[in-house]
């Protein structure tokens, strides 16, 4: 007798073979989505940090914050919808608007080195200097790098 057709056992195997490559595909292009926004987000940051240094060329320093429309319209905002974090910096007791800070948190665990501000510098507003550096993109005025993470993995 001549069997025509697969047994269960068949298609069943071909059945989960299909589900594991979906998961792979899918997983594979949420990975993907994830890269081009961090990819976004650290294009904004350089595309702010031009606009912060023709503003301190004309203005003699940086602002205090982003929300003058007539200097900064329309300042792109993060892919997750939030703004970006401005922080500006100081010399102990000396005048605002020496340097900044300006930094976002990307998806993915490899970053590129993190600028950290020097330490006598000082914030000119209540917003903090992160503590934990994590996944942390930031730019700074030239004069303010102390140094970089050791997290170098691109």
């Amino acid at each position: 007798m001549i069997k025509k057709g697969f047994t269960l056992i068949e298609i069943m195997v071909v059945v989960g073979i299909i589900a594991i490559l979906t998961s792979v595909a899918i997983m594979a292009g949420s990975s993907a989505k994830s890269v081009a926004r961090d990819n976004q987000r650290k294009t904004d940051i350089r595309l702010i940090q031009l606009k912060l240094e023709s503003f301190k060329e004309q203005n003699g320093i940086y602002p205090r914050d982003l929300t003058d429309q007539t200097s900064f319209p329309n300042l792109p905002k993060d892919p997750s919808g939030a703004a970006y974090t401005y922080v500006p910096l100081r010399f102990s007791g000396g005048e605002c608007g020496i340097s900044y800070f300006l930094y976002t948190t990307l998806e993915n665990s490899k970053t590129t080195p993190n600028l950290i501000p020097k330490n006598s510098l000082t914030t000119c507003t209540e917003t903090p200097l992160p503590a934990d550096t994590q996944n942390l993109y930031g730019v700074t005025s030239p004069d303010a790098v102390q140094s970089t993470s050791a997290n170098t993995s691109i």
